[in-house]
């Protein structure tokens, strides 16, 4: 049965629907920014742009203690 008979699209048919009525959009820009304005406050917070995690380890007290590789920057 194709659309037209059933009133509507063909039920096979795969479809996208996005909503936004009142903002379900998510800025990750403005989350990222957040982020780190926060992380920026601890006295052990260290920002590594062009820099990739390579190993993350839990230290005793809960901490975490991450190994970071400088990237090139002709590689990303």
């Amino acid at each position: 049965m194709g659309a037209a008979a059933n009133g509507g699209r063909n039920p096979k048919q795969k479809v996208v629907a996005i909503g936004m009525p009142l903002g379900n959009d998510v800025n990750f820009g403005v989350i990222t920014h957040e982020l780190s304005v926060g992380l920026e406050r601890s006295p052990n917070f260290k920002l590594e742009l062009n820099h990739e995690a390579s190993a993350l380890r839990q230290n005793e007290d809960k901490s975490w203690n991450v190994t970071v590789n400088w990237i090139s920057q002709g590689l990303w």
